[in-house]
């Protein structure tokens, strides 16, 4: 576990912190649920399973669009705005890595 903690903080700067494992587990649940009541429409026809598909793959849509606003503010900004986004995104994942648990110090 040790060596993936490390992994993921050196080429991803992702911390397996508390908020890290929430956000995965929502996505995986969705993703699964969705799968499910999409079987289960196709295979009863049933207004209700499509219904319960499309409302499963909500949480996976908010997630991903939201993750395309720091990427969008980068490519629409100047220079002097870019170095400032870069600042607050590596100060943002110093403080998750300092209050890691894991960290070793």
């Amino acid at each position: 576990m040790g060596k993936l903690r490390n992994i993921l903080w050196k080429y991803l700067g992702v911390t397996l912190d508390k908020q890290t494992r929430i956000l995965i587990g929502v996505i995986s649940i969705s993703c699964i649920a969705a799968i499910v009541f999409g079987i289960l429409a196709a295979n009863t026809g049933s207004a209700v399973f499509r219904v319960l598909c499309v409302l499963a793959f909500v949480p996976v849509g908010t997630i991903v669009f939201g993750s395309c606003y720091l990427p969008l503010t980068w490519s629409l900004s100047s220079k002097s705005e870019r170095r400032e986004i870069e600042q607050e995104v590596a100060l943002k994942q110093l403080k998750r890595r300092a209050n890691d648990p894991h960290f070793e110090r």
